[in-house]
Order: structure tokens, then sequence, then C-alpha cells
């Protein structure tokens, strides 16, 4: 961005706005400690559906899609989620995984009629994102099992 406008908080590992004339876009990495906060994959996943469901702020849950992927050393989850603010509909990417004790989730909202220009971005964020010099996802990495996750009941 142009210009960095620090949020106080204490989860988010890195956000920021997007610059595609729509100032409900952005890109966010929230980042939880396993034990700290006794977390994992499956309950923050339920915990943020909850919250989507129930949320009483003006943006409506629509829908959602979500896959465990399954890899030979770590296990992720991509969702698609589905939302609308007034008239305008929204398309968020997220990438949920544990990686050395820590929870991470790879955040991009987007406007729903924008989001197959932000595909490959999405993939080439998840490809460059490091922690401590380290890349969580490779191109390399295969998917050796995937499994379509409801989270409600």
């Amino acid at each position: 961005p142009k210009n960095w406008n620090p949020i106080k908080q204490d989860k988010a590992y890195f956000f920021s706005y997007i610059e595609n004339g729509d100032m409900l876009s952005f890109f966010a990495i929230v980042s939880y400690d396993v034990v700290k906060d006794s977390i994992n994959s499956e309950l923050y996943l339920k915990e943020m559906y909850n919250q989507l469901i129930k949320s009483n702020d003006e943006e409506i849950f629509e829908g959602y899609t979500l896959s465990k992927l399954t890899f030979s050393d770590y296990i992720s989850y991509y969702g698609e989620y589905y939302t609308k603010i007034h008239t305008n509909q929204y398309f968020t990417y997220s990438m949920v995984v544990e990686f050395k004790s820590k929870l991470y989730e790879l955040i991009l909202k987007v406007p729903q009629s924008q989001f197959s220009d932000y595909n490959e971005i999405f993939q080439k964020i998840l490809t460059d994102f490091k922690v401590s010099g380290n890349p969580i996802f490779k191109t390399s990495d295969e998917i050796l099992n995937k499994e379509i996750i409801n989270l409600h009941d």
C-alpha cells in the first residue's frame, strides 16, 4: 500500500488493504499459538464458521466450501467463503495450517466479480509465504488426499 496504517491488535501477522477500488478487500495472515491459545485447525474453523453465521454486523454469510488437504508432512484446510455487504458480494480465499506450534490463516477477500483474477495471486502468496525463512507450502508438494469438510451439523 502507499500508506501504512498500523492496527492495534495481537493476532494479525500481516494485514493490508488491496488497491482495487474496494475498501473492503484485503489480504491478511493471522497467527495463533496452538498451546497458549488452546486451539487447533479444526477448533479454529468451527469457531470461524460459528462467528460467520451468528454475526450481527452488515456482512451476510451466504455459504462456503472447505477441503482438508493432506500432504506428506502436513495437513491444511482450503476454504472459499461467500458473503454479501449491502448489494456487494465478496469471495474470500482462506488457507489454514499448523506449523511449528503456530496456527496460520492466510486470507484474501475480494469482490466476487473479481475472484478469478486473484486465484493465481493467492496461489503465489501461499508458495511465497515463509516463517523464519522456511516455506510452509511448496509448489512441489503433492496433495495425497482431498476431503470435503462440513462445519455445520
